[in-house]
């Protein structure tokens, strides 16, 4: 309580806390894919469903002298889902844009070297690499988290340099004289080898980086 006033017997308060907890059987089922992303908090599907009530039933308790706002432990995964897929639009509108931007530094404006199906290559790639994590993680028990809605820009990030990198490598082999009447073959060989340093080094780089990651004791971002 907030007194109004210092007095041995407080008579009146400006705010008022109140905190319900609820004590989970050990034979319930976990539902591990709620939560903010960073902690979960372990619950069975009656908890959720008492904490969805209580949230409902106390934001209609305000009165124009009084006003009652509710925290349960999934308000912050709520509100995180909701703004995530609330903006769901955007993120159609970030890939769009990434894909003409592909489009345009890889190729050249013509119908020729517009390069368009290298980059729908690139693009779908990006994926079914984030797909078939999906299912691995899922297979291994990893639960998903609003903080995973993140992974598409990630991946989109993480994913397309090295297309980049080859088709720089490609094109600077095109301007050797050395290459001139090799085959096709060898020149991708030739433009692979001078890519492949590049691309395994950031490649290491992104593993060590999430590896560090799957070692945390938050259980959402280890499944991240």
């Amino acid at each position: 309580l907030s007194p109004v006033c210092l007095a041995p017997t407080t008579v009146s308060a400006r705010t008022a806390q109140m905190i319900w907890k609820l004590k989970l059987p050990e034979d319930i089922e976990i539902v591990d894919n709620q939560g903010s992303g960073l902690e979960l908090e372990l619950a069975d599907k009656t908890t959720l469903d008492w904490e969805e009530e209580f949230v409902q039933i106390v934001q209609n308790m305000s009165t124009a002298d009084a006003l009652a706002l509710p925290h349960a432990a999934k308000s912050f995964g709520d509100i995180s889902s909701d703004a995530i897929f609330f903006d769901a639009y955007l993120m159609a509108g970030g890939y769009l844009l990434m894909f003409a931007y592909t489009i345009f530094m890889l190729g050249k404006l013509n119908t020729l070297e517009v390069r368009l199906f290298l980059s729908i290559s690139g693009i779908v790639s990006i994926f079914m690499g984030l797909g078939i994590a999906l299912s691995l993680s899922s297979l291994l028990g990893y639960p998903y988290t609003p903080m995973h809605a993140a992974l598409p820009f990630l991946c989109l990030g993480i994913g397309i340099d090295d297309m980049f990198v080859i088709v720089q490598c490609w094109t600077n082999m095109k301007r050797d004289p050395t290459t001139l009447g090799l085959s096709i073959a060898d020149k991708m060989a030739i433009a692979l080898k001078h890519a492949g340093v590049s691309v395994t080094v950031t490649s290491l780089t992104d593993v060590f980086a999430f590896g560090v990651g799957a070692v945390t004791q938050m259980p959402g971002l280890e499944s991240f």
